[in-house]
């Protein structure tokens, strides 16, 4: 299970994160400036040496902080990259997928998609193209919920964009199946700290249908507003995410003061080397 795609607002000068993220993802690479789209007056595209984009920024304008995003493959070294250096940042959008390669694996994940949406009383829809070659596609959710889900034949869409000669390099059967969420205002920062997995808890009918087809025992997380604190419910996912790292910690300092003085050290070297880049 992994992030294939990966959104966030960014509390940083846009030349230092442009700059950090061509050094951290594509030393080799090369930015290219472009005009702005979404009330940002301005784009730039990090390539790698092979021109493929490894992440996109948008800058400048009414919005404050810029907006980065990955798609992808590229998400794999994008997300650890934004986490470690800019753990402040707060998801706008993230879609986390599944791969399935077996015969019928698609008709088997339709089932389930179909079967969860009647139940939970959710809208599924299904594209049917006249070729097969163009893929077929389910959805679960409106397009502008904060929750939808997509199963669609993979094989097809990645064999769309290459020759007839390298189709036998894509697998046969290959169906993926994506939640995407889009954090309201109070779990942004929270999201930000979540492993790809606990992204199926946001609504109550993606939990549902983690367990059902991907087997997933995931929290339920509630995007209604409540009394817990954007700084409460930040330390609570800190915790739930990093609680047997601390513990580890703990067994090779002795004690909660040592760790706590052992986290403060990093942190003020972290800040120290962002200064210094700034």
């Amino acid at each position: 299970m992994r992030f294939d795609w990966y959104q966030a607002t960014v509390p940083e000068n846009p030349v230092v994160l442009v700059e950090a993220l061509l050094a951290k993802l594509a030393p080799d690479g090369s930015i290219e400036e472009g005009p702005g789209r979404h009330n940002y007056r301005q784009s730039f595209t990090v390539r790698d040496r092979d021109r493929e984009r490894v992440a996109l920024v948008l800058a400048g304008g009414p919005n404050g902080d810029p907006n980065v995003t990955a798609s992808g493959g590229a998400c794999d070294a994008f997300v650890p990259a934004l986490r470690a250096e800019w753990s402040a940042h707060r998801v706008t959008r993230a879609d986390v997928a599944e791969d399935f390669a077996a015969e019928g694996a698609y008709e088997a994940l339709e089932r389930c998609c179909r079967a969860v949406a009647t139940s939970a009383g959710v809208k599924g829809r299904s594209i049917v193209p006249d070729d097969p070659a163009d893929g077929r596609t389910y959805y679960m959710g409106s397009p502008s919920s904060d929750v939808r889900v997509r199963l669609y034949d993979k094989t097809a869409e990645s064999r769309r964009h290459l020759p007839p000669e390298a189709h036998a390099s894509i697998p046969d059967h290959w169906a993926r199946l994506e939640v995407q969420v889009r954090p309201r205002k109070q779990w942004k920062q929270a999201a930000a700290m979540l492993d790809a997995r606990h992204f199926w808890g946001f609504s109550g009918w993606t939990t549902d249908l983690a367990a059902q087809a991907l087997k997933l025992d995931v929290e339920r997380i509630t995007m209604q507003a409540g009394r817990e604190s954007d700084h409460d419910r930040a330390v609570r996912f800190m915790i739930q995410q990093y609680g047997p790292t601390f513990l580890r910690l703990l067994e090779d300092h002795g004690d909660w003061q040592s760790v706590g003085l052992q986290i403060g050290h990093l942190l003020i070297e972290q800040r120290g080397r962002r200064r210094m880049s700034a």
